[in-house]
């Protein structure tokens, strides 16, 4: 299926506003509902270490919970007392980062950063920096993950857990990432300005919308209403 890199970015960028904006639990679990099925059918193979960091993720957002979370308490196990503020805010922000794994898998998969780059100049007339860091994003989403596996690979070698527990682990896992990824990305800019990307000029098209486009469109005008119809008539959703 081809959608038009902008028509992608524009339903990207709506995802992730409303996964921000929106409160209500019921809206979020639908709209996470939809899309989570979306991008796992479209982007679940082509970036299962998205997935594999998401389902750490929650882990770590469910301890967090069960540590300053309040509210009354709804179940006791020894000297762990689970309140109903950790319940509301673990399914709170699970919902919110599901969304946005969402808009980040469906994005992904359906376009290339060569195109987007295009499309977001030429089509939304956006600036070129802009473009091109949004472009760049999404190229280097797929070296990330190389990265990712090259350093789980020698965790093993040395015989520690390739997925990090403890903060010490989180910290050896995420500093050599983000070393490399800031010596990329001074490279990156190096070689663009190289190639003349400041002195290049756009041409700036109309945006030709397929069925594809309307289809996506139309979801989401559908998801948008659907919220707002939910956050006017909220249910009924009580953890007592």
């Amino acid at each position: 299926m081809r959608v038009n890199p902008s028509v992608l970015f524009i339903y990207g960028l709506s995802l992730t506003i409303m996964a921000f904006a929106l409160r209500e639990l019921s809206a979020l679990a639908v709209l996470a509902l939809i899309n989570l099925t979306m991008g796992v059918l479209l982007g679940g193979r082509k970036y299962r270490s998205l997935l594999l960091a998401f389902a750490v993720s929650l882990i770590g957002v469910w301890v967090n919970a069960l540590v300053f979370a309040g509210g009354e308490p709804l179940l006791t196990v020894g000297p762990l007392v689970v309140r109903s503020g950790a319940v509301k805010g673990f399914l709170e922000v699970s919902l919110k980062l599901s969304l946005l794994l969402s808009a980040t898998l469906i994005f992904s998969s359906l376009t290339s950063p060569r195109d987007l780059l295009k499309s977001l100049e030429s089509e939304l007339g956006l600036p070129k920096q802009l473009s091109f860091m949004v472009s760049l994003s999404l190229r280097l989403l797929r070296i990330f993950e190389k990265d990712l596996a090259e350093i789980q690979l020698i965790r093993r070698s040395r015989g520690l857990r390739p997925i990090p527990l403890t903060p010490g682990e989180w910290a050896s896992l995420i500093s050599p990432l983000l070393s490399i990824g800031l010596e990329r990305g001074k490279w990156v800019g190096v070689a663009a300005e190289l190639r003349g990307f400041s002195l290049r000029k756009i041409e700036r098209t109309r945006i030709n919308l397929h069925s594809a486009d309307v289809a996506l469109l139309a979801l989401l005008v559908a998801e948008i209403v659907l919220a707002l119809y939910i956050h006017l008539n909220p249910l009924d959703v009580s953890f007592k």
